[in-house]
């Protein structure tokens, strides 16, 4: 675990900015108000000491949500037993609000578009409003010529959700589940939520009262990484210009621990104010971390998280999941995919597809092919079920759950040989 000390109030604040989030996650314009007692909010965020669940129960002391599954019982079940169990029982509760990683909802979805859906939900199904639920979803889904997707079967208000992926998988939400989430951005050194986007959606917005904030430019960041004696400087937030990243800095408020802490959080900022929803804050994106950037050469420009899922993204090749380093190969510098696939693609079409959207998303990586005469892309093509060994290897030896899962960008020489290992069983 990573451990962090918070005081009463940092706990309290937790809770009033996850309440916030609900209601801006429910809200269409400024002023709109949706949320009622009792209604049913559907997570699965971790238990306590996790800072999701200490913030949902200081949520629950709040506002009396019936919440699924219930507060007490997260701490006794496994991750997949609370997200079975959420939709199990949704199906007779069903779901105003939801809160959720962006990639589990995906995968729900997906299982859905798949015709897999309620292969996991046959034990409610003697509930008579279950029944009528799975009986009203088939018939919309029968109706509108397609498989029966969750938005079939609950009529959901408000989506909060989290993860560097979430901007490029907010439309495919959408169409899953019937409404567009609220990205959040949340860590356990800020006390919880930190950031969260309006009704606008054109971006998150830091809460003014829940750190010191400041920020390092990237030519700053950059040097520092070059030569570790630079002590790089920050710039406020409002200084911050449009376009542009920065590491995140934060000294915190109601009596936390941290001063001047580096996030190792990159984001970029899109804008400085929303003159049509008459937001006066500047509006930004978590992009990737800093210290998870890939430089192939000095004038390579840095690649970061987001880059590779975009540009992964944009191929529309199926995938499950995948990770990325810089290697030397053949006395050069390259970079390195390792991908597990959803249909057979051999490693030269995926090379291919992902080198090109790179060059579109970065021109100076394009600039390499250019002027070294080189694709400094190299791809391995795990075997199905890859991703799926590694989490249930790292499971049974006891991994927290930060660790279930290889890092995205650089894995360690341990993590890409286990890999190697498990796609060949």
């Amino acid at each position: 675990y990573k451990m962090v000390p918070y005081t009463r109030e940092m706990y309290e604040r937790s809770g009033e900015r996850i309440m916030s989030a609900l209601l801006l996650s429910t809200a269409r314009s400024r002023g709109d108000v949706r949320i009622q007692e009792k209604e049913v909010l559907v997570y699965n965020a971790p238990p306590p000491p996790y800072a999701s669940g200490v913030a949902l129960v200081s949520v629950s002391e709040l506002f009396p949500f019936h919440f699924v599954p219930s507060i007490s019982e997260t701490e006794e079940l496994t991750f997949h037993e609370r997200l079975e169990l959420s939709f199990q029982v949704a199906l007779v509760t069903g779901i105003d609000i939801l809160g959720s990683i962006t990639a589990v909802l995906v995968k729900i979805g997906e299982r859905f578009a798949q015709g897999a859906g309620g292969a996991s939900l046959s034990r409610y199904l003697l509930h008579p409003k279950a029944l009528y639920r799975l009986s009203r979803g088939l018939i919309r889904s029968r109706l509108a010529g397609r498989p029966m997707l969750p938005k079939d079967l609950w009529d959901v208000k408000g989506i909060t959700c989290g993860g560097t992926d979430s901007s490029l998988y907010k439309g495919i939400i959408e169409d899953y589940w019937g409404v567009r989430p609220l990205e959040l951005y949340a860590s356990t050194e800020t006390g919880g939520t930190a950031a969260v986007e309006a009704w606008s959606g054109n971006g998150l917005y830091f809460f003014p009262d829940v750190v010191f904030l400041e920020f390092i430019p990237e030519a700053e960041w950059s040097r520092n990484r070059e030569d570790p004696s630079h002590r790089p400087a920050t710039v406020l937030l409002d200084e911050v210009q449009p376009g542009q990243r920065y590491e995140l800095v934060i000294t915190s408020l109601h009596g936390g621990p941290f001063l001047r802490y580096r996030m190792r959080d990159l984001i970029r900022f899109v804008s400085l104010q929303d003159a049509e929803n008459q937001i006066q804050l500047p509006a930004m994106y978590c992009v990737g971390r800093s210290d998870g950037l890939i430089d192939l050469v000095g004038f390579s420009g840095p690649i970061d998280e987001s880059m590779v899922w975009t540009a992964i993204h944009k191929t529309d090749i199926p995938y499950e999941e995948w990770t990325i380093r810089k290697e030397v190969a053949d006395g050069g510098p390259i970079l390195h995919l390792y991908i597990e696939l959803r249909e057979n693609l051999s490693a030269a079409e995926v090379r291919e597809r992902v080198h090109a959207q790179l060059k579109e998303l970065n021109p100076f990586y394009a600039d390499m092919e250019e002027m070294l005469e080189i694709v400094p892309l190299r791809v391995t093509v795990l075997s199905p079920g890859t991703f799926r060994r590694y989490f249930l290897e790292r499971q049974a030896a006891g991994a927290d759950l930060a660790h279930m899962k290889p890092p995205h960008m650089n894995p360690s020489d341990a993590i890409v040989n286990d890999l190697l290992r498990l796609s060949n069983p």
